[in-house]
């Protein structure tokens, strides 16, 4: 009888020991919560990222042109009257150059002219065509071409102290050179007809040829 009680209590502790093994140990770990997504720190930059606005388009400039028309002999400004001619050859504008003249946008032609012999010997007038777009603002400079001359005389093989030369253009005198003259004369270059005095001496010279921008004493060498 106390052996079967004993096996009876055996058995239920073999029992017991099967549930503590199938279910009644400690309890499982709870499940670990989804993991977020890992942001690669671009979406914040671009969210954050400003566009930039186009910048507007420049307006075309308009309205009259302000020219400033200068007038020169080699790199000397000489003050002088000009007249701005439009394309149709009517008046546009006058005044003395270093004015500031307002032009309308086209072309046009600038009329210089010298009256003063000690600027240029021959008095010569230019014209210089330019172009103003709209609002321009500049400098427009009319050049008067140039040369500085003396002359040296000799007639029979003579040196002459004493006498001129008058340099003819299209039949007319333009200018008259003492043979004397210590300072070099501004002339306008070119091919000129000379006409050499020297006591009772007179001599045409068929061409003498003064080229532009240069400095130098001309020989004339005579037999009479």
């Amino acid at each position: 009888m106390k052996i079967t009680k004993l096996l009876g209590i055996s058995w239920v502790v073999v029992v017991l020991a099967g549930v503590v093994a199938c279910g009644g140990g400690a309890p499982a770990e709870p499940a670990a919560p989804p993991e977020a997504p890992v942001s690669s720190g671009d979406e914040e930059e671009y969210a954050d990222e400003e566009v930039e606005a186009e910048p507007e388009a420049e307006a075309a400039p308009s309205g009259p042109g302000q020219i400033t028309l200068v007038t020169k002999v080699a790199n000397d400004a000489v003050v002088l009257r000009v007249q701005v001619l439009g394309a149709d050859g009517a008046v546009a504008a006058e005044g003395d150059s270093g004015t500031l003249f307002t032009l309308a946008a086209g072309s046009y032609t600038a009329v210089a002219s010298i009256s003063d012999e000690a600027v240029m010997l021959d008095k010569p007038s230019v014209r210089h065509r330019f172009d103003v777009s709209p609002g321009d603002s500049r400098t427009e400079t009319v050049r008067f071409p140039y040369a500085r001359v003396k002359f040296s005389v000799t007639i029979n093989g003579r040196a002459q102290t004493k006498g001129t030369v008058a340099l003819k253009r299209n039949g007319a005198v333009v200018a008259t050179i003492d043979v004397a003259a210590a300072d070099f004369a501004t002339i306008t270059p070119g091919r000129y007809e000379g006409v050499v005095k020297s006591g009772n001496a007179e001599i045409t010279l068929p061409e003498v040829l003064i080229p532009e921008e240069s400095t130098r004493t001309i020989p004339l060498t005579l037999t009479l």
